[in-house]
């Protein structure tokens, strides 16, 4: 963020008090740095952003290129044609391009000054509509914020949901997850993964009691039974069993509330592990609703009928890169919520009508959502930038009531017991851990390893002993460089932002990362240089640091891209195929699937290469799944990291590994490796009290 109070003449942008500014269709976040025009999202680079932010600050000026280059360049060397070009992005980004200059947003006016000519409006994070409609000009100054706030503190009490009479409802020395509770409320059903397991069973709890019951016995290593779902009369129990790798599945079981007996467990629906299946909820005693895919398609909502075991599709995300997800069924009112992942990192909150067949935008969020709940027919709750809130939608008229906790430990997949008591599994639902290797010596170092999730980290292969490593803590991903024993932060990422992939150049001074569909490349300072949306896992840098490849959906499949580091990150097609490697001499190596087999193919001068099928999973895929070095392919093999020499097909297991995440450098003498351990949480609930509740 640009320090603008350093700048005679500039109003400060607080991007702690501003939400965003709107002006003229668009919408620009400060705290992200993302500029959302006619829906689409573009997050800018460092001086993308701060030219932005300064012609916003002073709105209706005139002012000289030159004074925005020495403001911003300072003694970093940069021309009037350079500067020329940041100017043009930031055009094209807000659709100046074949405008009329009068109805240009960033006008040129003579003797190279420029003009911001749009209205801006700021908005700001908890200030009533009321407040926000006596800022006038454009940013509000400190000295009349700070003035506001004092002057008007008690004419506008905000409406709120306070989260009250917290009740521990499990004491697990365990991972719990996906809780749901029985349309009665006198039990909760979740999925619980034992200490030291790899596997997730069903298990039930009887409400205010130590009442526990085992609904599943899961004999298959790294299998789980998640996502659990009750039919309308609490009488069956839906959920999935899938490995995530080899098969996935649809389970239904009869249910006894009371005496907590199940049986006539049956499967209802297989699919593929590339398809998958997610939350499965009871439309009536003989249907359910599921989110699917066929292939490469994004999920949709598909209906199922247990008798005919014939399908029907309700949803239609066709524009999207994820789909639609996470569904939420309310029997009284026949609607389903569900989540919709477009391009971006956000989530789309929506409402599917079944007695009308229309499907509604509710909300749209800046973060990914992962679960929601129905309080009852008119009331969601789902996750606020901050905490939790109540999305009310009487009527078509969506509106949003926060929930204040005294709650400090994380609270994750929120459930609704009764419409005035919700629940959540508290604390940390993944816990992952960083382990260093020094293959020489064939010792580990579990150094990093933290009361915080270790998501991921990666080595620096031109350098020995250099990793970028991430930590979760409250919902946050931190990023940090160590080198030898010196650790330095780099960025503070969105909350509730998961990194789900990510790279680092050969000489360590750029990040790539994965959030949601969109990449980001960052620099040590942690500053954004460029972003890509609609990438998917798998991307790496050349050995010289000037490229970075990345993987892109089409509607053809999967496109490898090459950003120029040198060239404004530029893309260029090369061919199809997913998961890039780039070896030190510059050959490409790729996956490709033919007839449902991941090959291993390389792309050199000569042309493209088929080389072997690929002896790896790629059902949950990531660039650091395996490696190529020296054109030696590494992997890991039941457990053990093995290297197969592509010229001689020589096989060498080196050593035991935990996990299937590793990162080697060049001289194959350092690695890291991350892999999942049991995460420590417990099932909660909360009474709700609204402000105009009596005392």
């Amino acid at each position: 963020m640009l320090n603008l109070l350093k700048n005679p003449g500039i109003e400060k942008i607080d991007k702690k008090r501003v939400y965003y500014f709107e002006f003229e269709g668009c919408r620009y976040y400060p705290k992200t740095a993302k500029l959302v025009v006619d829906g689409t999202e573009i997050f800018l680079s460092k001086y993308e952003r701060e030219i932005l932010e300064l012609l916003i600050s002073r709105q209706g000026e005139h002012i000289s290129r030159q004074e925005i280059i020495d403001i911003l360049w300072k003694d970093s060397p940069c021309n009037l044609n350079t500067f020329g070009k940041r100017i043009d992005k930031l055009r094209d980004f807000v659709g100046d391009r074949g405008l009329d200059k009068d109805l240009q947003m960033i006008q040129s006016s003579a003797r190279n000054y420029l003009f911001f000519r749009p209205k801006v409006t700021p908005h700001y994070y908890g200030l009533a509509p009321s407040q926000r409609s006596l800022i006038k000009g454009g940013v509000l100054s400190s000295l009349l914020t700070v003035s506001l706030i004092i002057g008007f503190s008690g004419a506008f009490k905000s409406e709120t949901f306070e989260a009250v009479e917290p009740k521990l409802l499990t004491s697990w020395k365990a991972g719990s997850k996906r809780p749901v509770a029985s349309p009665d409320g006198k039990v909760i059903v979740y999925s619980r993964q034992a200490q030291n397991s790899s596997t997730w069973d069903l298990t039930v709890t009887l409400r205010h009691s130590k009442t526990h019951k085992k609904l599943t016995n899961e004999t298959r290593a790294y299998t789980q039974n998640t996502e659990p779902g009750f039919s309308p009369s609490g009488k069956q129990i839906a959920w999935v069993r899938s490995d995530y790798r080899t098969f996935c599945e649809v389970i239904t079981i009869d249910f006894d509330t009371t005496s907590l007996k199940t049986s006539d467990k049956k499967t209802v629906y297989r699919c593929k592990p590339s398809q998958l299946v997610r939350t499965p909820q009871w439309l009536s005693e003989t249907s359910l609703l599921l989110s699917s895919r066929l292939g490469v398609e994004p999920f949709q909502v598909v209906k199922l009928n247990l008798w005919t075991e014939e399908d029907t599709f309700i949803t239609e995300p066709n524009d999207t890169y994820y789909g639609d997800y996470n569904i939420y069924y309310h029997t009284e009112s026949q609607r389903m919520a569900y989540l919709r992942q477009s391009t971006g990192i956000g989530s789309e909150l929506r409402v599917y009508d079944f007695t009308t067949k229309t499907d509604q935008l509710i909300k749209s969020y800046e973060h990914p959502l992962y679960s929601i709940a129905w309080l009852n027919k008119d009331q969601l709750v789902a996750q606020s930038d901050e905490s939790y809130e109540i999305v009310n939608i009487i009527d078509g008229n969506v509106k949003s009531t926060p929930v204040v906790f005294q709650e400090v430990e994380q609270l994750q997949y929120v459930f609704a017991i009764d419409e005035r008591t919700i629940g959540f599994v508290r604390g940390p639902t993944m816990d992952r851990e960083v382990v260093l290797h020094d293959l020489n010596n064939n010792t580990t170092n579990d150094m990093l390893v933290t009361v915080f999730d270790e998501y991921q980290g990666v080595v620096v292969k031109g350098k020995n002993n250099s990793i970028v490593f991430s930590l979760v803590e409250n919902l946050q991903h931190h990023l940090y460089y160590r080198v030898g024993d010196r650790v330095t932060k780099i960025a503070e990422l969105p909350r509730n932002g998961r990194v789900l992939d990510m790279a680092v150049s050969p000489d360590g001074e750029l990040i790539a990362y994965l959030l949601s569909s969109t990449i980001f490349i960052k620099n040590r300072k942690g500053e954004i240089l460029h972003s890509l949306s609609g990438v998917t896992k798998g991307f790496t840098f050349s050995s010289d640091s000037r490229h970075l490849v990345v993987s892109q959906k089409n509607e053809q499949g999967t496109s490898l891209l090459n950003l120029s580091v040198f060239e404004d990150f530029e893309a260029k097609e090369i061919t199809n195929g997913f998961l890039p490697k780039a070896d030190q001499d510059g050959t490409l190596y790729f996956l490709r699937k033919i007839d449902d087999q991941d090959w291993l193919f390389r792309q050199t001068d000569a042309g493209v290469e088929k080389i072997l099928p690929a002896p790896f999973s790629t059902v949950q895929f990531h660039s650091n799944l395996y490696d190529v070095i020296n054109h030696s392919l590494f992997y890991i093999e039941n457990d053990n990291l093995t290297r197969l020499d592509l010229n001689s097909d020589e096989k060498t297991v080196i050593k035991k590994v935990k996990g299937d995440h590793f990162s080697m450098n060049y001289a194959q003498d350092f690695m890291v490796s991350v892999h999942t351990v049991t995460a420590q949480n417990n099932l909660i609930e909360f009474k709700l009290k609204h402000s105009d509740d009596p005392e």
